[in-house]
């Protein structure tokens, strides 16, 4: 009498797994990518986290805005920079995905009619001193408003 076996084969183990994930790979190759960030949420993004630098280091931040860029600086003592209102004291620009960005679609205008560029201060106890903004995007305005209470929301 001959023993029936039960049970798989490692071949036949090996062969699904492969069949697995040639089918996981495919599923993968057809899901979109992800969506590009709005450009108004990075935006806030940066300044929330200018907002916190200046907190945590104890220095002035500034956000300078054009109609369709913005550039974080931070003041310090080092004289390689830019000259800055205090005596002894420069600007220097922040490096990084974070502390710059250009604007794909829309613009920011000052609401009280002055003109751009326009500057956003972020000082270590927390203030913000900030113009008037308004963001234009597809014929919708919006006017934009950071202080120490909306910081912490996770969108403008």
């Amino acid at each position: 009498m001959i023993a029936q076996s039960r049970g798989f084969t490692v071949l036949e183990i090996l062969m699904v797994i492969m069949l697995l994930g040639v089918v996981a790979r495919m599923v993968v190759g057809v899901i979109p990518e992800k969506k590009a960030q709005d450009p108004l949420h990075r935006w806030h993004e940066s300044a929330r986290w200018a907002w916190q630098q200046a907190q945590l280091e104890g220095r002035i931040w500034q956000m300078r805005l054009t109609a369709q860029r913005w550039q974080l600086l931070t003041l310090t003592g080092e004289p390689a920079g830019q000259p800055g209102p205090l005596a002894e004291t420069f600007w220097h620009p922040i490096a990084g995905r974070q502390a710059q960005g250009t604007l794909s679609e829309g613009e920011f205008y000052p609401a009280d009619g002055t003109s751009l560029p326009a500057t956003l201060w972020f000082l270590p106890d927390g203030d913000i001193s900030q113009p008037a903004l308004i963001w234009r995007a597809g014929g919708v305005e919006q006017r934009l408003t950071l202080d120490a209470s909306v910081m912490g929301a996770a969108t403008p």
